[in-house]
């Protein structure tokens, strides 16, 4: 049902839930509309389109086309790998990776042992952050001397939101292979905005956990593909 049963709450009462509570929220509660995307999730709803309508199924590795791929750079922290192909134009997400607390030279060696034929890096821009391996080269410098290249640096965002945004709209045309991005499509559903406990409301940022590793490396992806 898409209209609440004013036997039970008054038009004046209907009013003040409106006033006092967020769109999504009053929709979802009080009018059972269930389509309304979940409040404070950034993607959830724009993941539930791609559902429906078929883009995250089977799509898997194309061997007659290259891979490209984008990270978000975590050492201790979790360092994140999405792996894209193109077919017609439209952007495929065919695989994702994380792992923690391991060298650069572990991921340059989890990328060949994949088997996939790449064609270009995209990394963030602390990749130009200087390693400390004693010869004052930089991440990036040090990850292209053992192998792993052509890397491209993705500059620091300068908005956040609106980088947000153009993920989002990345989100109503790419396709998600089920089987090996499942892990990063969760994350993708679950990242949301901070919450506010002494206020009770979200605030306009995203809430660094689990969640947002995964999604920092599809905004890499946004920003990057039709650039």
């Amino acid at each position: 049902l898409d209209v609440l049963d004013t036997n039970v709450i008054d038009s004046q009462e209907l009013a003040n839930l409106r006033e006092n509570m967020s769109k999504e929220a009053f929709e979802q509660e009080y009018m059972c509309k269930f389509d309304a995307e979940p409040e404070g999730y950034y993607y959830a709803t724009y993941l539930r389109d791609a559902e429906a309508e078929g883009r995250i199924s089977d799509f898997p590795y194309n061997p007659l086309k290259p891979v490209i791929t984008f990270w978000d750079l975590g050492m201790s922290d979790t360092n994140v790998i999405w792996f894209l192909q193109e077919d017609k134009g439209r952007p495929v997400v065919i695989d994702y990776y994380e792992n923690s607390n391991k060298g650069l030279e572990y991921y340059r060696d989890y990328l060949i042992q994949k088997g996939y034929t790449y064609s270009r890096h995209f990394l963030p821009h602390d990749v130009m952050v200087r390693e400390l391996t004693g010869n004052g080269g930089t991440r990036k410098d040090y990850l292209e001397n053992i192998g792993l290249f052509p890397i491209e640096v993705v500059p620091k965002s300068q908005n956040l939101l609106e980088d947000i945004n153009a993920t989002r709209v990345f989100l109503r045309s790419c396709c998600f292979d089920v089987a090996n991005t499942s892990e990063g499509v969760y994350a993708l559903k679950n990242y949301s905005k901070k919450w506010d406990r002494r206020e009770k409301t979200y605030l306009k940022t995203p809430n660094h956990n689990w969640a947002s590793h995964a999604a920092d490396g599809l905004r890499q992806v946004a920003v990057s593909w039709y650039s």
